[in-house]
């Protein structure tokens, strides 16, 4: 088995990848007779292991920013793609010679257990990944959950702009990265899932939902979303479902609608090379019994800073967030359709 130094020396004759069109240079472990674990460097010099096979072996995967699950790596010298499970070495000092002992704790492994399976090897090297860190990494399950309430309802915004016969792109430009979720037209929502049984959502600060009758009305999107072992759907498919949307009435892509997309998805915490963790992961479902709703902020009896003694946080307390039930009566779907309808204009 090779030593430290040997395989650092094995990374040095390895060519630079192109990552742009996904050739990867692959070189196998010479004392290791089992094909399946390659070695390669990315286009900055960053050490890069590939342990091949099928999404399905893997087993659950880890939410770290070192992995990423490539259907169709290529082969740069021969050109055959295979699937495979990729560990990159992170932007730090020593982030190479932390691969080095990732990979040399694999070759421990194959070696010992020459019939051990992708699930069972990954399992087994977990506690060492952990030093390749955990920051820029995928979405928490909560993070998921509501970037795919927000989904839900810019499907809904869509497909209503699509029977009205208008672009997609005026849709877009309403889902914003301010104060407010979305906002067009003296119109704003603040959307929120709950993987409660009941409408319980957390609000983050005493102001979040403040009205300014002058400037906007504001209305709560509420809907009940869960992680679940056995439902199919995952934040991928979300992601899919929108950019389905995103074409012209002859099917043609429209790009510059898709490339803002993508943009605003990033500012949430989207990134597409993590599509293979949230794949291996639970899957979202929507909640029956708390489908997707729209309420009126000001008939909600939420919190504000007049339930304060003179309209004031008490000394010392600096910020204050909640848990809000709703208990109201949604607004219908004739007077949904009018809310969206006025947010997205002529």
């Amino acid at each position: 088995m090779e030593s430290l130094a040997e395989l650092d020396a094995l990374f040095d004759d390895v060519s630079l990848a192109d990552e742009a069109s996904n050739r990867w240079y692959v070189r196998p472990i010479p004392s290791l007779g089992d094909s399946r674990l390659l070695l390669s460097r990315g286009a900055d010099q960053e050490y890069c292991l590939f342990l091949k096979g099928p999404l399905a072996s893997f087993g659950r995967l880890p939410f770290l920013p070192c992995l990423e699950f490539r259907q169709e790596a290529v082969d740069a010298d021969s050109g055959e793609t295979f699937p495979a499970l990729k560990i990159t070495a992170p932007r730090f000092t020593q982030g190479n010679a932390a691969v080095a002992h990732v990979l040399y704790e694999l070759i421990r492994l194959m070696t010992e257990d020459p019939s051990i399976d992708n699930n069972s090897l990954l399992s087994r090297v977990s506690w060492i990944l952990q030093i390749l860190g955990s920051q820029n990494g995928p979405m928490s399950d909560t993070k998921q959950r509501g970037l795919v309430a927000e989904l839900i309802l810019l499907l809904e915004l869509l497909r209503q702009v699509r029977h009205r016969g208008l672009s997609p792109d005026r849709v877009i430009d309403k889902w914003v990265d301010g104060r407010r979720d979305f906002v067009g037209n003296g119109v704003a929502i603040e959307v929120k899932s709950t993987a409660s049984v009941t409408r319980r959502h957390h609000i983050s600060s005493i102001d979040q939902l403040d009205v300014d009758p002058d400037v906007e009305t504001v209305f709560l999107y509420s809907v009940g979303l869960r992680h679940d072992p056995g439902t199919q759907k995952r934040l991928p498919d979300y992601v899919g479902a929108v950019e389905a949307e995103l074409v012209q009435d002859g099917g043609e892509p429209l790009l510059d609608a898709r490339e803002t997309f993508e943009s605003k998805l990033a500012s949430h915490g989207y990134e597409p090379k993590h599509g293979g963790l949230y794949a291996s992961g639970d899957g979202i479902r929507q909640s029956p019994s708390l489908p997707p709703r729209l309420f009126n902020v000001e008939e909600l009896e939420r919190m504000t800073i007049d339930d304060f003694k003179n309209g004031e946080l008490p000394t010392g307390v600096v910020s204050v967030s909640y848990e809000l039930e709703i208990s109201s009566e949604p607004i219908s779907i004739s007077g949904k359709t009018k809310i969206f309808d006025t947010m997205i204009g002529n």
